[in-house]
C-alpha cells in the first residue's frame, strides 16, 4: 500500500505524497501583521489588555485551572475571539466542558495518534496556499 500521508514523529510535519507540510513558526511578516491588525484587532496594546483581562476573568472562575502564566496558551482562546476576553473565556469554558464530557475524543489528539484520519482521506490539507497565503483543510465527513 502506498502511503499518501506519512506522519513524521521526529518533526512537526506531515508527508503527503511528494509534498511535506511543515509547521511554520517563522515571524509573520508585514503583510500578515497588517491582516492580523485589521481583521483580528491584534495590536500590542490590545493583546496586552486582553491577556490581562482574561487572566482576571479566569482567576475569578473557581472551576478552571489553566496555565495563567503562559501567554501563548491564552492566545489560543483570544485570537479566534478577536482578542475579546469575555468571548475567549466562553470559548475556554466550552473547550473544557467538551473535554470533560467526551474524554474518549479529547485525549491524546495529535496527527500521530489520528493517522487513520489522514490514511482514509477524511482530512486533507491542501499543499498550496490560497492567493492570500492561507491554508485550506478539506474534511470529508459525509461519504466515508
Amino acid at each position: 500500500m502506498a502511503e499518501r500521508y506519512k506522519i513524521d514523529g521526529k518533526s512537526p510535519s506531515l508527508k503527503m505524497g511528494d509534498y511535506t507540510l511543515q509547521v511554520e513558526v517563522d515571524e509573520m511578516g508585514a503583510e500578515y501583521e497588517k491582516i492580523a491588525r485589521e481583521e483580528l484587532r491584534e495590536t500590542p496594546d490590545v493583546i496586552a489588555d486582553a491577556v490581562t483581562k482574561l487572566r482576571e476573568l479566569v482567576k475569578a472562575e473557581t472551576d478552571l485551572n489553566v496555565p495563567l502564566d503562559d501567554d501563548n496558551y491564552l492566545y489560543r482562546f483570544l485570537r479566534p475571539c478577536k482578542f475579546y476576553p469575555d468571548s475567549a473565556l466562553d470559548r475556554m469554558k466550552k473547550f473544557y466542558r467538551f473535554r470533560l464530557k467526551h474524554p474518549e475524543l479529547a485525549a491524546n489528539i495529535s496527527p500521530v495518534n489520528e493517522r487513520n484520519v489522514f490514511e482514509q482521506d477524511l482530512v486533507t490539507i491542501l499543499p498550496k496556499r490560497t492567493q492570500c497565503g492561507r491554508r485550506i483543510m478539506v474534511i470529508d465527513a459525509g461519504s466515508k
